[in-house]
């Protein structure tokens, strides 16, 4: 993205906290975050950005991506770090 648009920030309703623009294109696995457009779209032309610039395989990869709630993701990483201490002590 180009001129101000790098510096834009906006609510990040899943971390809740503000975020840059340029963390929101990267998030998921250096390609945007599936939510990029429900976020950013009435401040910017992201969709259109992503239609110019991302091929249709990279387009599916972005928006194809299981959205999970907050909660689980929670869960998976509580259970996750369980697992681990279990498995080193």
């Amino acid at each position: 993205m180009e001129g101000r648009s790098k510096n834009l920030n906006i609510r990040c309703r899943q971390l809740g906290h503000d975020v840059p623009l340029n963390y929101c294109m990267k998030m998921n696995v250096k390609l945007p975050c599936p939510e990029v457009i429900n976020c950013w779209e009435q401040k910017i032309k992201i969709s259109k950005y992503i239609a110019e610039n991302y091929s249709q395989d990279k387009i599916e990869k972005i928006f194809s991506v299981e959205q999970k709630a907050k909660i689980e993701k929670l869960i998976e990483i509580v259970n996750k770090h369980k697992k681990e201490d279990k498995d080193s002590g």
